[in-house]
């Protein structure tokens, strides 16, 4: 689980393949860390995952990026030090914002995405935006409020506790970034095989955002968690496990 040297910085993995020959899977977080995928999918061995800390988050170095299309870089780069010409893209929230970004600027190293609890545009409250500049605990408060759909207090603590160790200004710039990705007219553009999962309970984004996914891109999958939240991973991995693993089971993508 080393940081590696890469042209846009340095970078933290975590490398759970256990088939170096096969198509790998980067799970690329949102606002968070490589922690808000749960263990159960990280290790899910049809997706031979490789688990990154963008950076700025988690143990990543070095300042977070201000923009979605500077951290698709960043993750593409990662891609070029690892050897890893194609591959399968796994993004939550901010993260499926930088995935679809790669995938419509580098559409060959894409083999299929995964996408979840994201959108094609990400707006985000005014008023969140403004406390994340003056006020990072109660930002990260009105965060944790809207992402969790379960009431379990442990998770909800766990979660403020990440979002707490970002710095200020990288909580502040991811938000803005995500405010301004927009790529709503791009979408007919992509042609990978596409597995987009939603939370009907998301606050954060949406389910409507799932939707206009799942409209814009052609033969892409739509799952609707009925009682899901933004953190759905967490709240409940070993269902998120299964619709990923039977729908890689349903697309071939090597």
């Amino acid at each position: 689980m080393p940081v590696v040297q890469t042209e846009r910085g340095d970078l933290w993995f975590a490398d759970h393949r256990h088939d170096r020959s096969a198509l790998a899977t980067l799970l690329i977080h949102g606002i968070g860390s490589h922690q808000d995928w749960a263990i159960q999918i990280r290790r899910l061995q049809a997706l031979n995952a490789i688990a990154i800390d963008l950076s700025g988050h988690g143990r990543s170095p070095g300042a977070g990026r201000d923009s979605v299309a500077a951290y698709a870089e960043a993750v593409a780069a990662l891609l070029d030090t690892l050897g890893l010409p194609r591959v399968r893209l796994a993004g939550h929230s901010m993260g499926g914002a930088i995935a679809l970004t790669l995938a419509l600027s580098q559409p060959k190293r894409v083999a299929s995405l995964i996408l979840i609890a994201t959108g094609a545009r990400l707006p985000v409250n005014a008023d969140l935006l403004a406390a994340a500049q003056s006020d990072v605990e109660g930002a990260v408060d009105r965060i944790v409020e809207w992402s969790w759909a379960a009431a379990d207090p442990a998770l909800k603590a766990a979660g403020k506790a990440r979002l707490m160790q970002l710095a200020a200004t990288t909580l502040a710039g991811d938000l803005a970034a995500c405010d301004a990705f927009d790529v709503r007219d791009l979408l007919h553009e992509l042609h990978q095989p596409c597995l987009i999962i939603g939370g009907k309970k998301d606050r954060m984004t949406p389910f409507a955002y799932s939707e206009t996914l799942h409209a814009g891109i052609t033969g892409s999958t739509l799952v609707g968690i009925e009682n899901g939240g933004h953190m759905l991973m967490l709240e409940g991995p070993e269902g998120i496990s299964e619709v990923i693993r039977i729908w890689l089971v349903q697309n071939s993508d090597n």
